[in-house]
């Protein structure tokens, strides 16, 4: 029997919504505002939970061929953890522009 914790939950809600959501709308974009703050409902919410959760978006969005705009959001006088992310975003927009790309070479 395995164990599902609070983060465990809230990633596969994210799978499988959104999952849900792109298979019914068929978007040709995604605009996705990544909060970067320190609380989610009522648990804090550690860097790595919110890299494994845009790291779900990303590649829900990229498997499905769909680009993908990212909104970064913090209190930034509040969480400095934005900061410990920067690599994860950069390697995010140069996954999304492999997609558009590949989208540009598919539409030519």
């Amino acid at each position: 029997m395995s164990i599902v914790t609070p983060s465990c939950q809230i990633l596969q809600n994210i799978k499988d919504g959104l999952s849900k959501a792109i298979n019914n709308i068929k978007p040709d974009l995604i605009i996705y505002s990544s909060d970067v703050s320190m609380m989610f409902r009522y648990f804090a919410v550690d860097v790595k939970l919110l890299i494994e959760r845009d790291a779900v978006v990303t590649a829900l969005a990229r498997d499905n061929k769909t680009p993908l705009c990212v909104c970064i959001s913090s209190d930034p006088f509040q969480d400095t953890r934005h900061k410990e992310m920067v690599h994860f975003y950069k390697s995010l927009v140069e996954d999304m522009l492999c997609v558009i790309a590949q989208n540009r070479n598919e539409k030519a």
